[in-house]
């Protein structure tokens, strides 16, 4: 709901070439460097046009030059406070037949301050409510580099004839957002860049259902899906059909990175029908969606690129629904290895790890499976776990409290440094531990706090603790562990059964 104190911007009906934007003005004391508006437009044919800044102020400025103009508190009307500040409503006119050029819109440069060199603080105008409008321009800047983030409404009007084709750069980095009137066409002929189309806009609770109307093509084929919702803490709803229909596939998306990372509100993804005919790019797709239900039918990692899947599923808290990945580890169609750290970190909703593939292409398993708080035990179709790849098992199980089967792990080379650092740190509940193949220890020799506070822990097998480099390599490793009556060490004769061991300790 737009604030009644709000002055009324007036915005004309239809598509008319038209500027209209609502200022806020602080106390000439207080953010003197944040008051003021700056643009660069540019008209069809070279033609000046006029600014009504409204502060009393009227100009006729040039066409295609950056213009800027700074508001003095004072100068403005005591009944527009609101807020701690005072407002302007800016109108911009161009002469009666001239249009915008196709690329004659952007708010995304300098004022007359210095810009903070860093994104994260760096922003544009304090402009509150803007409303664009054009027929004719396709290459529009309203939020880029230098975002308005005090924006809380953004109007931008076009026609099927003069459709969008930098989508990206229109509410990113808003971090005020709330209410999107007008949804924009995008160009249907040929793919788009959605990086961080969205990023940052930490207010937006919703998409309203227009995004996914198939005549506005929003995100029917994107090239780039890069951040696009990230830190969207405040997301509730995406509506049904945004990325296409079920059974259509996003041919041209070459990367998912970071799509959803920090969408922490949001328990619904429609269907996102991803290619398998190229690599695609998937870590921290899902990252820190602490409520999402389940994983988006659609979803298809089996060209996931170098990049493997690291904290793609970190944080997926509530989630209990991977049932589109089913068996899909073994599916991924990359032939080298790739990174896993943190891949499922943190989902305290399972109690049974479900059956998606053996981890054999994994090349680290630092936090693979930290704080899964509430498993108990992984489904009975992995009668082993494979991290023969891996070198680091750095908290690879850590603090999972609740475990209480772990089937054979099997592993080669752990050769990183620390690379048993806290691997089984606070399984309290876990009774016994196997590894299977290990050849090859820590390159500092530490096993740090590997079996810290395993309180139930009565068997280890298979580990080889020969590659310490001096007893403080060992400190802590069997803290609070009262239980312990058996451990199996591998690397001398063969008992009866096969299996090789130095020497076995009973207490």
């Amino acid at each position: 709901t737009r604030p009644t104190e709000w002055l009324d911007l007036n915005v004309p009906d239809g598509v008319p070439e038209k500027i209209i934007a609502l200022v806020a003005v602080y106390p000439n004391d207080e953010r003197p460097a944040q008051n003021y508006v700056a643009f660069n437009l540019d008209t069809a044919g070279g033609s000046s046009y006029s600014v009504d800044w409204g502060d009393g102020n009227v100009e006729t400025l040039a066409s295609d030059a950056t213009h800027h103009h700074v508001y003095d508190y004072d100068d403005l009307p005591a009944n527009t406070e609101f807020r701690g500040y005072r407002q302007a409503r800016l109108e911009v006119t161009l002469n009666e037949g001239v249009t915008f050029d196709s690329n004659g819109i952007n708010f995304d440069v300098d004022g007359p301050f210095v810009t903070n060199a860093s994104y994260a603080y760096r922003c544009g105008p304090n402009i509150l409510d803007l409303f664009v409008s054009t027929s004719v321009s396709t290459d529009v800047r309203l939020n880029y580099t230098r975002p308005m983030r005090m924006v809380e409404q953004i109007e931008f009007r076009n026609t099927s004839s003069n459709r969008l084709i930098t989508p990206e750069y229109i509410y990113q980095g808003t971090q005020s957002l709330k209410s999107i009137p007008f949804v924009p066409y995008v160009r249907n002929a040929g793919s788009e860049s959605y990086t961080r189309a969205f990023n940052n806009c930490i207010v937006l609770d919703f998409l309203p259902d227009e995004f996914a109307d198939p005549e506005k093509y929003w995100f029917k084929n994107p090239s780039s899906l890069q951040q696009t919702f990230s830190n969207c803490y405040n997301l509730r709803y995406l509506p049904a059909g945004l990325f296409g229909e079920p059974g259509s596939i996003l041919s041209s998306c070459s990367t998912y990175y970071l799509l959803f990372d920090d969408c922490r509100k949001l328990k619904f993804i429609p269907y996102i029908g991803m290619r398998t005919n190229a690599d695609i790019r998937v870590d921290y797709m899902f990252h820190n969606c602490t409520v999402l239900r389940a994983l988006p039918q659609g979803f298809d990692w089996s060209r996931a690129n170098g990049n493997g899947i690291d904290r793609i599923f970190n944080g997926l808290t509530k989630c209990t629904d991977f049932s589109v990945i089913s068996g899909g580890l073994d599916e991924i169609e990359r032939t080298a290895n790739f990174d896993m750290t943190n891949a499922f970190y943190n989902i305290d909703s399972l109690v049974e790890f479900p059956y998606i593939g053996q981890f054999t292409r994994c090349t680290n398993s630092t936090n693979l499976f930290s704080q899964c708080s509430n498993l108990q035990r992984f489904d009975s179709q992995y009668d082993h776990i494979d991290l023969t790849n891996s070198t680091d098992f750095q908290q690879t199980f850590y603090a999972m409290e609740s475990l209480k089967e772990l089937t054979i792990i099997k592993i080669n080379n752990a050769s990183n440094s620390n690379a048993f650092y806290q691997t089984f740190y606070n399984n309290l509940s876990l009774t016994s531990i196997t590894l299977s193949g290990m050849n090859q220890g820590p390159s500092n020799g530490e096993y740090f706090r590997m079996f810290y506070n395993c309180y139930s822990l009565q068997y280890i097998e298979g580990v080889d603790f020969s590659y310490a480099n001096d007893a403080g390599d060992y400190n802590q490793i069997f803290n609070n562990c009262r239980n312990i009556n058996y451990i199996k060490f591998p690397g001398g004769a063969t008992d009866e059964t096969g299996f090789k061991y130095s020497v076995s300790l009973r207490y």
